[in-house]
């Protein structure tokens, strides 16, 4: 999972370099029906960049002399591995439930999830 957290940038930017290319194939008249496509392709890959940043500080915190040692990781160095498509998913859950617990823009969704539970909890207690 290492691994996927660190390679977040670049399997994000390859996701986002295959619809270009698919994009570029369309012929003029179906591009005309998606002209704001290429805008969010740019859109896409600033906020690639931007949760590239997060791991990297993530990763980098957990490496550090002052992580918990059960969660200490080493930082690892840059190879040409490919990660596992599976451990990339999951990077992507992680972000989305970053989104929905910490944001304004998950807020719908996280009352949604939590509230049921917390409702719960306060009538067993």
């Amino acid at each position: 999972i290492q691994r996927a957290f660190d390679s977040y940038g670049d399997d994000a930017f390859e996701d986002v370099a295959r619809w270009e290319r698919s994009y570029s194939r369309l012929s003029p008249e179906h591009k005309a029906l998606l002209p704001r496509h290429p805008l969010k392709f740019e859109a896409a890959k600033k906020c690639i960049a931007a949760n590239g940043y997060f791991f990297e500080k993530l990763l980098e915190n957990f490496a550090g002399p002052g992580a918990p040692a059960h969660l200490k990781v080493e930082m690892m160095s840059q190879d040409n591995h490919r990660t596992h498509p599976g451990d990339v998913d999951k990077v992507r859950y992680v972000l989305k439930n970053l989104v929905r617990d910490w944001t304004a823009e998950g807020a719908l969704e996280r009352s949604q999830s939590h509230a049921p539970l917390l409702r719960e909890l306060e009538r067993l207690v």
